[in-house]
């Protein structure tokens, strides 16, 4: 893939010219790259180090961004483990007062809930996230975020069964 190894250059460029605030952004595109593939154990990793890098950089957007697409990759693959991993990311920061934020603390306590089994709960958590939705700048990517992590979750009442 050509704008991987773009991107990696990035990564390279960055490192050699000190614009380490470049990075979160290099990892959350490195990630996205693996999501119409449908490869989240590619992107999880990615997503944790956009995470960790926006919270270094204090880019509080970017890692609001960072964080709901590593929610939604776990989720895709009902992986609890890596959703309490992204819990405890998220429980070390503080987020200001930004677009968004309303949003974002509600997805983390709606995986808060899946992650106890409280499924109803979480199912309530994410539509209050949907009414939270506070930004101008295409609203219903967010919509459909939320409702991609729901039909993508396997939740306890659904059946597995196969005829």
């Amino acid at each position: 893939m050509q704008s991987y190894s773009y991107l990696l250059r990035g990564l390279e460029l960055c490192d050699k010219y000190k614009l380490n605030e470049q990075n979160p952004y290099i990892y959350l595109n490195l990630g996205n790259i693996y999501i119409p593939y449908h490869d989240y154990a590619k992107a999880k990793p990615l997503y944790e180090k956009a995470i960790s890098t926006a919270i270094e950089t204090g880019n509080y957007e970017l890692f609001i961004t960072s964080f709901s697409n590593l929610l939604l990759s776990a989720s895709a693959e009902n992986d609890i483990e890596s959703i309490s991993k992204i819990l405890d990311l998220f429980s070390k920061v503080t987020l200001p007062d930004i677009e968004m934020a309303g949003y974002t603390k509600y997805l983390y306590k709606g995986a808060v809930a899946i992650k106890d089994k409280r499924y109803r709960e979480a199912l309530r958590c994410f539509d209050k996230a949907i009414e939270s939705i506070d930004t101008k700048l295409y609203p219903e990517r967010y919509v459909a975020e939320v409702n991609y992590l729901i039909q993508t979750h396997t939740w306890p009442w659904e059946t597995t069964a196969k005829p």
